[in-house]
């Protein structure tokens, strides 16, 4: 399936793959699916708190069920490798909690609510890649269409603010799932104004869109035109939203593109090339230099205002310090944290499942980086592990849309996608 790879994701759709062409393996149950796991993010924006149930994992459930039933429930179970002691380790922590071995930070109701959660999604995960509910191509066309429009849209939010003074809100005004949810969005720190696309923070936005500028730079060949445009139009709109760690990972992913695809710096100089990197150097610092610029590194450091996004996400490790010895090995179970504390996915992973918890997901990383056989899911593999350090994409429904995409472009289970379509055509 190589000769997908160079496939525009705006391009016709029966185009993406020849084989799924060919076949039409994939009905429209199949493609709602993945349309499905990808709008998830946006649809837990909204949801019934009382029940503590987002609308966005209550879609999914329901699409995963449906497939479920087309399957007509000749369902494969996934082999217990790695992921199985995740699970186990996760149900294990549980049940010390119940049985009060572990200290109890929050109720048993949300420790259920949360680590049941948590692990509904793995287990959805899991057996989608297993019972083939997926095709790499087509994840990718879905996922850049949906980021692209979440980039579009803040753009628009930006110029509408600063240009005529109006704030466009990217939500609707019912069944907001965080009550705070609507003052968040039109409130800033002090000056600055922080657009927000479809999402409840920045920091949403940009975990959400963090996979597409690698996916668009690696991915795609450089015979199509419009590859540096959508770049370019990712990367303006995560500088929009003011999320420093999305400013930080999408310059990390260009300089890395520049330093391994691009032939800038060590093979054959081309015009095309160097007038873009004089363009993204360009703008790198008049943004360093500008007002807008100077908001931005002061809201990072915490300047003038005293309240440092470093600092929220760095102040959690002094309660690591202070950790006794059982509770730094093993963790204090999933999702029993202290109430009212940020953690980044690293901090929380330490806390809630210890040494021992993190180190098996430092090895799931190590054979996704490893099974993986293309570049932009190395990547994407490399930026998730980063990006967890500081924001949470190793938690929720991030962590399910960075896994699908990363299983999805895994070298064994396209193997054995293509495996099935000979077995069932030919």
């Amino acid at each position: 399936m190589e000769e997908c790879n160079n496939i525009h994701p705006f391009d016709n759709m029966e185009k993406h793959s020849e084989n799924v062409k060919m076949k039409k393996l994939y009905d429209s149950k199949s493609r709602l699916y993945i349309w499905i796991v990808f709008l998830t993010p946006f649809l837990s924006v909204y949801g019934l708190k009382s029940l503590g149930l987002d609308f966005g994992t209550l879609s999914l459930i329901i699409a995963f069920m449906v497939m479920c039933i087309k399957k007509k429930l000749a369902i494969n179970f996934p082999k217990f490798d790695l992921w199985g002691v995740y699970i186990v380790y996760l149900l294990l922590g549980i049940v010390l909690y119940e049985i009060n071995i572990i200290p109890s930070f929050v109720s048993s109701t949300s420790i259920i609510t949360r680590a049941g959660k948590y692990i509904l999604l793995i287990l959805i995960l899991l057996f989608s890649i297993k019972n083939d509910f997926f095709e790499y191509e087509y994840v990718i066309s879905v996922y850049i269409k949906l980021s692209l429009l979440a980039c579009m849209f803040i753009l628009v939010q930006t110029i509408a603010f600063y240009l005529f003074g109006r704030i466009i809100h990217g939500y609707l005004p019912f069944f907001l799932y965080a009550e705070t949810y609507e003052s968040q969005l039109t409130v800033g720190i002090g000056t600055l104004y922080r657009p927000t696309s479809f999402f409840y923070e920045p920091s949403h936005f940009s975990q959400y869109c963090g996979m597409a500028l690698p996916i668009i730079l690696f991915k795609y060949g450089e015979t199509d035109k419009r590859k540096y445009w959508y770049a370019i139009i990712v990367t303006l709109s995560i500088i929009a939203s003011t999320s420093g760690m999305g400013i930080f990972l999408a310059g990390l992913v260009w300089i890395i593109w520049m330093m391994t695809e691009s032939n800038i710096i060590n093979r054959t100089l081309n015009v095309k090339k160097i007038i873009l990197a004089t363009i993204i150097i360009s703008v790198s610092y008049l943004f360093v230099v500008s007002d807008y610029g100077n908001k931005v590194t002061s809201r990072l450091i915490g300047k003038n205002t005293g309240l440092s996004a470093f600092d929220a996400r760095t102040g959690s490790f002094e309660d690591i310090v202070q950790m006794d010895f059982w509770s730094l090995l093993f963790g204090n179970c999933y999702g029993n944290v202290i109430e009212n504390k940020y953690m980044t996915s690293w901090i929380f992973n330490i806390w809630c499942l210890g040494i021992v918890g993190s180190l098996i997901i430092l090895f799931l990383y190590f054979f996704c980086f490893k099974d993986a056989y293309r570049k932009e899911i190395k990547i994407i593999v490399l930026i998730n592990i980063i990006s967890s350090f500081l924001g949470t994409t190793f938690m929720g429904v991030y962590f399910l849309i960075y896994f699908f995409v990363i299983l999805s472009g895994n070298k064994k289970v396209n193997e054995k996608y293509e495996k099935s379509l000979y077995h069932n055509y030919s």
